[in-house]
């Protein structure tokens, strides 16, 4: 499914694999659940994209649905794993987590952390669902991928349901830094479909919510 020019969606998946593309190969952001691997793999060939210029597989957070299949697709495609340096320890199995159980761990190969530019993109450290929770800024296509910070649930804008993170009120507030920094028009969660205008200023009618709730 095409966002942008430089961005599709492989859709069919619980959680969402976006693929950013640029002159010299692609990336991937997620990887997907353990069932995903073929999905990824079909897309990739039936869009005429080779394997070997795949350039990484960009990991939001650790957990499963977004790992699953990660140690096939990093071999198959003989790929780098690129993760913020707080999520390796759940991403190569040091630090054993309910929400990775039955993955197969991968090492990571290319650590980043806030502010960071990785293929034309930069990288804003998000923490509360995870400790190193990222989001993506595609500044030239003014797209955000926002991992599992909000998810989009019958086109209503949410909050991933906090029982969900290790820290609801950090995620709300990482919610609000992006809100308040960025310039984008388009998210892309992981979790339903991409908002592709607007998005902003829905993720800004989001926040007035929270004024409302706790967290916990």
């Amino acid at each position: 499914m095409m966002i942008t020019r430089h961005i599709e969606l492989i859709d069919g998946s619980f959680c969402n694999v976006y693929i950013v593309k640029d002159i010299d190969g692609y990336v991937l952001i997620d990887a997907g659940s353990s069932d995903n691997t073929m999905k990824v793999l079909d897309y990739i060939r039936g869009r005429g994209l080779g394997e070997k210029d795949c350039k990484g597989i960009i990991v939001t957070h650790h957990h499963r649905d977004h790992i699953g299949c990660l140690a096939e697709l990093k071999e198959t495609l003989k790929t780098k794993v690129i993760a913020h340096k707080l999520e390796t320890p759940y991403i190569d199995g040091r630090v054993k987590s309910q929400r990775t159980a039955g993955v197969k761990y991968v090492n990571v190969d290319v650590e980043v952390d806030d502010g960071d530019i990785i293929y034309g993109m930069r990288v804003i450290h998000t923490p509360g669902h995870t400790p190193g929770s990222i989001c993506l800024h595609h500044q030239e296509d003014k797209a955000l991928f926002v991992g599992d910070l909000i998810v989009n649930e019958n086109n209503v804008l949410m909050e991933i349901p906090t029982h969900y993170s290790m820290n609801p009120d950090q995620n709300r507030e990482s919610i609000e830094r992006i809100y308040r920094e960025l310039d984008f028009e388009i998210a892309l969660p992981s979790h339903g479909q991409p908002i592709t205008s607007k998005a902003r200023e829905r993720i800004g009618e989001l926040i007035k919510t929270f004024k409302q709730t706790i967290s916990y």
